[in-house]
């Protein structure tokens, strides 16, 4: 995984989203996920928590979940990488057996890049991506620290973000089969 190798400079700031002027606000890659699920937001989630009294949302698991997620991503590294933010083989150009390209940056950010292994590991979860980049990163002499842990803290980040998701668009089978895949996640 080539992304994570792109320099980060010291002239680009914070972690999140990316600014058009090549910046990110929040202090810590801590700090841009619990951002993600507050309450006072703009746009499609703007007052979210209501979903626990009006829809399938439960909030005694969702919280429990944001807990467990929350104690994983603090074994995140502070060094910042350059995150797609939507990793997955739909935005993947190749040729032959190789990549060749990377498209569809408009979710991209400075932080863990674990985001991306994670997210292309659960929708694809039969080419076992972890496996194999820890594999080819040992080869290498590279290893990455709190492995495991930092591939089910963004798991779970990003299946909390889909149980809300499904709840807003009323999707109870999406909801269930989310809620399935971190019952799996998490009795590994």
């Amino acid at each position: 995984m080539r992304i994570r190798q792109i320099y980060v400079a010291d002239s680009h700031e914070g972690y999140g989203w990316i600014t058009p002027e090549g910046k990110a606000v929040h202090r810590s890659w801590l700090d841009y996920i619990t951002s993600v699920f507050d309450e006072e937001q703009e746009g499609f989630y703007h007052g979210w928590h209501n979903l626990y009294e009006n829809s399938f949302l439960e909030k005694e698991f969702f919280e429990e979940i944001y807990q467990t997620m929350i104690e994983l991503v603090r074994y995140s590294p502070p060094e910042r990488y350059l995150v797609h933010g939507d990793f997955h083989l739909g935005n993947m150009l190749g040729e032959n057996r190789n990549v060749t390209g990377i498209v569809d940056w408009e979710m991209a950010m400075f932080g863990d890049f674990m985001l991306d292994v994670s997210v292309l590991h659960t929708w694809y979860p039969m080419l076992e991506f972890p496996k194999r980049l820890q594999q080819a990163l040992e080869q290498q002499g590279v290893s990455i620290p709190y492995f495991e842990e930092r591939l089910l803290g963004h798991q779970l980040f990003k299946a909390l973000d889909g149980l809300r998701f499904y709840a807003k668009k009323d999707d109870p089978h999406s909801y269930q089969f989310m809620k399935n895949q971190i019952i799996s996640l998490l009795n590994r």
